[in-house]
């Protein structure tokens, strides 16, 4: 493994190789209401990461995008599905490795002595169903819910909230990535939490290192993409390693950030 560098524009990087193909690659914002969106011959909504703060415009975003038939990759359906992380549940489901966890719908009333009946572990991680970038994450005791109701409160306001058991084995040896276009492998990375923290997240001091998988541990971490309802043009797969096999963290099929800048010009091409 390598240390790699800190975030790249991904729109500076793609641009040439759009251009190659022909194509004008610029950045419109999806808040902005006199854009005629049926102008486009495709829409990639890489760049919305604002969304979790207009979660009900963006929802509303994509559904008259769907109504509009505006192409889009990967699609509105799909970004609709994952953009709550309620889509673990439905992967779950389908008999992939996903951890249990505690859900608890938006809207509903904070009852923390049920919650604590129903939770097994006594280390855990809370988090919005909507949401990137670690954002109202936290990790907490079981003994601990009472003294982070109005938190709850507030991501109940806007989200559903998730609350999982605290995985040792992502602060000690960190969580990888896979980089997918279509169903081929492009790269990988470790993203390794800075000491006595748990998120692999470099805002937060995580390291990212150059990872080299094996085939087998490329077709497990490809079996996540697969689980989505659609074929996707471009997904991040981030896991943790138990037991010698991998479990997702999650499935990034929306804005994922994608290190290119980690990945050879080959690689790159398919996404255009």
């Amino acid at each position: 493994v390598d240390l790699c560098s800190d975030f790249k524009d991904e729109y500076l990087l793609l641009k040439p190789f759009f251009a190659e193909l022909g194509a004008d690659l610029i950045k419109a914002n999806w808040r902005d209401p006199t854009i005629d969106w049926k102008s486009f011959d495709l829409l990639i909504p890489k760049l919305v990461w604002d969304y979790p703060f207009y979660a009900v415009e963006f929802e509303a975003f994509m559904k008259q995008m769907i109504l509009d038939n505006i192409p889009m990759r990967n699609s509105a359906e799909t970004v609709l599905w994952n953009m709550r992380k309620t889509y673990l549940g439905d992967l779950k489901r389908k008999g992939l490795n996903v951890d249990s966890f505690f859900l608890v719908l938006q809207g509903s009333p904070v009852q923390i002595s049920a919650w604590i009946e129903s939770l097994k572990s006594d280390e855990l991680v809370a988090k919005p169903s909507i949401g990137g970038g670690a954002k109202n994450t936290f990790r907490l005791r079981r003994d601990e819910l009472q003294q982070y109701e109005s938190m709850f409160k507030n991501i109940l306001s806007y989200a559903d909230l998730i609350i999982q058991s605290f995985c040792p084995v992502i602060a000690e040896e960190g969580e990888y990535s896979f980089f997918f276009f279509g169903d081929q492998f492009s790269h990988a990375i470790l993203k390794k939490p800075a000491r006595g923290d748990y998120r692999a997240h470099q805002l937060f001091g995580a390291q990212n290192l150059r990872y080299k998988p094996t085939l087998d541990e490329i077709n497990r971490a490809l079996a996540f993409l697969k689980g989505a309802p659609a074929p996707c043009s471009y997904g991040r797969v981030d896991v943790f390693r138990r037991r010698d096999d991998f479990f997702l963290v999650e499935l990034e099929l929306l804005e994922p950030y994608l290190y290119f800048e980690h990945a050879t010009d080959q690689s790159i091409r398919p996404f255009c």
